[in-house]
Protein backbone atom coordinates (compact mmCIF):
# COMPACT_ATOMS: atom_id res chain seq x y z
CA UNK A 1 0.00 0.00 0.00
CA UNK A 2 1.97 3.40 -1.38
CA UNK A 3 1.54 5.79 1.59
CA UNK A 4 0.00 9.68 0.80
CA UNK A 5 1.13 13.14 1.36
CA UNK A 6 -1.18 13.01 4.74
CA UNK A 7 0.52 9.95 6.23
CA UNK A 8 4.19 9.22 4.72
CA UNK A 9 5.82 10.24 7.83
CA UNK A 10 3.62 7.28 9.35
CA UNK A 11 6.17 5.02 7.52
CA UNK A 12 9.36 2.97 9.15
CA UNK A 13 11.51 5.16 7.72
CA UNK A 14 10.75 7.67 9.91
CA UNK A 15 9.46 5.42 12.80
CA UNK A 16 12.93 3.23 12.73
CA UNK A 17 15.09 4.73 15.43
CA UNK A 18 18.41 3.30 17.12
CA UNK A 19 17.08 1.26 20.28
CA UNK A 20 19.88 0.41 22.90
CA UNK A 21 18.15 -1.08 25.63
CA UNK A 22 15.96 -4.04 25.58
CA UNK A 23 13.78 -6.43 27.43
CA UNK A 24 15.10 -9.70 28.02
CA UNK A 25 12.35 -11.78 26.15
CA UNK A 26 13.36 -13.58 23.05
CA UNK A 27 11.80 -11.92 19.76
CA UNK A 28 9.42 -14.81 18.47
CA UNK A 29 11.29 -16.70 15.64
CA UNK A 30 8.66 -15.69 12.85
CA UNK A 31 10.08 -12.09 13.67
CA UNK A 32 13.52 -13.36 13.35
CA UNK A 33 12.86 -14.94 10.12
CA UNK A 34 11.28 -11.82 9.01
CA UNK A 35 14.28 -10.14 9.55
CA UNK A 36 16.40 -12.52 7.83
CA UNK A 37 14.38 -12.62 4.49
CA UNK A 38 14.17 -8.63 4.56
CA UNK A 39 17.97 -9.20 4.73
CA UNK A 40 17.86 -11.54 1.81
CA UNK A 41 15.98 -9.37 -0.30
CA UNK A 42 18.07 -5.81 0.15
CA UNK A 43 19.32 -4.95 -3.61
CA UNK A 44 22.74 -4.91 -3.58
CA UNK A 45 25.33 -4.73 -7.03
CA UNK A 46 24.80 -6.61 -10.01
CA UNK A 47 22.52 -8.42 -7.96
CA UNK A 48 25.68 -10.53 -6.32
CA UNK A 49 24.68 -10.72 -2.86
CA UNK A 50 28.20 -10.95 -1.24
CA UNK A 51 26.62 -11.23 2.37
CA UNK A 52 26.18 -13.66 4.99
CA UNK A 53 24.83 -13.33 8.38
CA UNK A 54 25.59 -14.65 12.07
CA UNK A 55 22.34 -14.93 14.40
CA UNK A 56 23.61 -14.50 17.65
CA UNK A 57 21.77 -15.48 20.91
CA UNK A 58 24.76 -17.53 23.19
CA UNK A 59 24.57 -15.27 25.85
CA UNK A 60 28.39 -15.93 26.48
CA UNK A 61 28.68 -14.87 22.89
CA UNK A 62 26.92 -11.76 23.15
CA UNK A 63 29.05 -11.29 26.53
CA UNK A 64 31.87 -11.59 24.67
CA UNK A 65 31.18 -9.17 21.41
CA UNK A 66 30.42 -6.74 24.32
CA UNK A 67 33.46 -6.70 25.81
CA UNK A 68 35.23 -5.99 22.55
CA UNK A 69 32.91 -3.56 21.13
CA UNK A 70 31.96 -1.54 23.77
CA UNK A 71 29.27 0.39 21.86
CA UNK A 72 27.44 -2.22 20.56
CA UNK A 73 24.61 -1.87 23.44
CA UNK A 74 24.92 -5.90 23.48
CA UNK A 75 24.65 -5.79 27.36
CA UNK A 76 20.84 -6.05 27.52
CA UNK A 77 20.15 -7.23 24.15
CA UNK A 78 18.65 -11.31 23.74
CA UNK A 79 19.92 -11.24 20.25
CA UNK A 80 22.26 -9.78 17.70
CA UNK A 81 22.76 -9.83 13.96
CA UNK A 82 26.37 -9.40 12.19
CA UNK A 83 26.77 -8.60 8.92
CA UNK A 84 29.69 -10.37 7.03
CA UNK A 85 31.04 -10.88 3.70
CA UNK A 86 31.03 -13.92 2.00
CA UNK A 87 34.81 -15.73 1.96
CA UNK A 88 37.57 -14.16 -0.31
CA UNK A 89 35.42 -10.71 -1.25
CA UNK A 90 38.74 -9.80 -2.08
CA UNK A 91 39.89 -11.69 -4.44
CA UNK A 92 36.58 -10.68 -6.43
CA UNK A 93 36.67 -7.38 -6.95
CA UNK A 94 35.01 -7.37 -10.05
CA UNK A 95 33.37 -3.95 -11.34
CA UNK A 96 30.19 -5.09 -9.19
CA UNK A 97 32.13 -6.31 -6.25
CA UNK A 98 34.06 -2.84 -5.87
CA UNK A 99 30.61 -2.02 -3.98
CA UNK A 100 30.83 -4.56 -1.45
CA UNK A 101 30.68 -2.00 1.70
CA UNK A 102 28.03 -0.40 0.18
CA UNK A 103 26.17 -4.22 -0.43
CA UNK A 104 26.40 -4.81 3.18
CA UNK A 105 25.76 -2.00 4.66
CA UNK A 106 22.31 -1.64 3.35
CA UNK A 107 21.88 -4.84 4.08
CA UNK A 108 22.53 -3.74 7.56
CA UNK A 109 19.80 -0.85 7.01
CA UNK A 110 17.63 -3.37 5.78
CA UNK A 111 17.59 -5.67 8.97
CA UNK A 112 17.23 -1.95 11.19
CA UNK A 113 13.96 -1.34 8.95
CA UNK A 114 12.60 -4.51 9.47
CA UNK A 115 13.00 -4.94 13.19
CA UNK A 116 11.13 -1.81 13.23
CA UNK A 117 8.34 -3.34 11.03
CA UNK A 118 8.12 -6.08 13.10
CA UNK A 119 7.56 -4.21 16.65
CA UNK A 120 11.03 -4.77 17.66
CA UNK A 121 14.41 -2.46 18.24
CA UNK A 122 17.92 -2.70 16.52
CA UNK A 123 21.14 -0.40 16.85
CA UNK A 124 23.38 -0.58 13.68
CA UNK A 125 27.09 -0.51 15.26
CA UNK A 126 29.83 -0.32 12.82
CA UNK A 127 32.83 -2.52 13.06
CA UNK A 128 34.84 -2.39 9.72
CA UNK A 129 37.18 -1.12 8.56
CA UNK A 130 38.08 -0.48 12.16
CA UNK A 131 40.99 -3.22 12.57
CA UNK A 132 41.21 -2.62 16.59
CA UNK A 133 37.30 -3.72 16.54
CA UNK A 134 37.33 -6.03 13.64
CA UNK A 135 39.78 -8.65 14.58
CA UNK A 136 38.84 -9.15 18.08
CA UNK A 137 35.22 -9.47 16.78
CA UNK A 138 36.37 -12.02 14.03
CA UNK A 139 37.67 -14.16 17.04
CA UNK A 140 35.09 -14.24 19.35
CA UNK A 141 33.00 -14.99 16.15
CA UNK A 142 35.18 -17.38 14.47
CA UNK A 143 35.30 -15.98 11.44
CA UNK A 144 38.42 -16.15 9.32
CA UNK A 145 40.14 -13.30 8.16
CA UNK A 146 39.12 -13.40 4.72
CA UNK A 147 35.58 -12.44 5.70
CA UNK A 148 34.91 -8.68 6.85
CA UNK A 149 32.72 -8.30 9.63
CA UNK A 150 31.08 -4.72 8.49
CA UNK A 151 28.54 -4.59 11.17
CA UNK A 152 26.88 -6.12 14.60
CA UNK A 153 23.13 -5.09 14.66
CA UNK A 154 21.33 -5.97 18.32
CA UNK A 155 18.11 -6.72 18.34
CA UNK A 156 15.03 -7.14 20.57
CA UNK A 157 12.02 -6.18 22.30
CA UNK A 158 12.63 -2.11 23.12
CA UNK A 159 12.92 -1.23 26.72
CA UNK A 160 12.49 2.22 25.53
CA UNK A 161 10.39 4.24 23.72
CA UNK A 162 11.62 7.01 21.11
CA UNK A 163 9.38 9.30 18.88
CA UNK A 164 9.70 9.53 15.03
CA UNK A 165 12.83 10.90 13.43
CA UNK A 166 12.31 14.91 12.96
CA UNK A 167 15.77 15.39 10.74
CA UNK A 168 14.42 17.84 7.86
CA UNK A 169 17.56 19.61 7.00
CA UNK A 170 16.30 21.41 3.41
CA UNK A 171 19.86 23.16 3.67
CA UNK A 172 21.25 19.76 2.51
CA UNK A 173 19.47 19.23 -0.35
CA UNK A 174 20.84 21.04 -3.85
CA UNK A 175 18.83 21.40 -7.21
CA UNK A 176 20.54 19.87 -10.31
CA UNK A 177 24.19 20.94 -9.48
CA UNK A 178 26.71 21.49 -6.26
Amino acid sequence: MALSEGDYRSSVLFRRRSIRRFKPERPSDWQVKAMLEAAMCTPTACNGMPFELILVEDRKVLDGLQKVLPFSRLKTAPMAMVVISHKDWKSKLTPCGLFIQQDLAAVSLQICLAACEVGLGACWCGVHPIKQLEAPARKVLGVPDNVMVLSVIPFGIPDEEKSPNEKWAPEKVHRDRY
